[in-house]
């Protein structure tokens, strides 16, 4: 099989995104945000209570977060050193969303919203970061 580039593979990943936001967006996951961040605020202080985002709101912020990943696509095409790093960065936060929604459907035994786009977040960040760490041994 062959091996994907690494802009390639942020394309996928950022395009990835965009499905997961979809994907949060229909099935309401707005809604679930102040439970789900209160059961981590009892665990973990720091992590704030998201109350009132709303369905506009929430749509808007995914929006802009598909926005600035596919606005970083042509650097990372241009294999620009600061824009795979960047990228790099983005795909760890990306393994790491993608973790939360599955952690999500694992604990509710069931869908959670963005689980399904999700594991597509996991797969293609995983594979950039390995492929971005390979590079950087040449």
């Amino acid at each position: 099989m062959p091996k994907l580039s690494l802009p390639w593979l942020y394309h996928a990943l950022a395009v990835s995104q965009a499905l997961h936001s979809t994907e949060e967006v229909l099935t309401s996951l707005w809604a679930w945000m102040p439970r789900v961040t209160a059961v981590w605020h009892e665990e973990i202080d720091w992590i704030p209570l998201m109350q009132g985002m709303g369905e506009t709101k929430f749509a808007a912020a995914n929006l802009v977060i598909v926005t600035i990943l596919l606005a970083l696509t042509p650097f990372v095409f241009e294999r620009r050193s600061w824009a795979l790093a960047l990228a790099f960065w983005i795909a760890v936060l990306e393994i790491t969303n993608g973790s939360g929604h599955l952690l999500g459907a694992l604990l509710v035994r069931g869908y959670f919203p963005g689980v399904l786009a999700g594991l597509g977040l996991i797969l293609f960040g995983v594979l950039y970061v390995r492929q971005f760490l390979m590079e950087r041994k040449v």
